[in-house]
């Protein structure tokens, strides 16, 4: 298999809001993990952007069918210096949606941004839709230097 994908796995559909409960993985999470690793020789380097974030707001639902979602509101609570969100992303920064070249992700849970830094590689550019101070603006990061990279033993 070059390539992982949910079509792999007989067109399995996995709701993002889903909680990641108990020891099982979700399988878009094994999937970016496994092509991160077979994009890297062999070992897993995850991207990181050098921030913290929380959850400041959670809202959940039932919809009439029963279908339970919690949605979270991630904000930017620090931001390390010289990391690939230096000078990018500000404290307070509340992390609304991420595009990968021609692929959008709306955030809604913490745990998101984690997975999908698990897709990017060196030399890519990862557009952030943030709200501050009540406005949306679309930030570009670079991950250009080897530091923006974890090696996950």
């Amino acid at each position: 298999i070059d390539q992982l994908t949910s079509d792999n796995f007989g067109n399995i559909e996995v709701d993002e809001s889903v909680d990641n409960i108990g020891y099982a993985l979700p399988i878009m999470q094994v999937c970016y993990a496994v092509n991160n690793i077979l994009d890297n020789g062999g070992t897993l380097r995850r991207a990181t952007l050098g921030v913290t974030v929380q959850t400041t707001a959670s809202d959940g639902t039932i919809d009439a069918s029963g279908k339970a979602s919690v949605t979270e509101e991630v904000t930017v609570v620090s931001v390390t210096d010289g990391s690939a969100a230096d000078g990018v992303l500000q404290e307070g920064d509340v992390i609304r949606f991420i595009r990968f070249g021609d692929t959008g992700y709306e955030i809604t849970r913490r745990y998101q941004i984690t997975d999908l830094l698990l897709t990017v590689r060196s030399g890519d550019s990862v557009i952030l839709t943030v709200e501050r101070n009540g406005e949306e603006q679309n930030l570009s990061i670079a991950f250009d230097d080897s530091s923006y990279f974890q090696t996950v033993a």
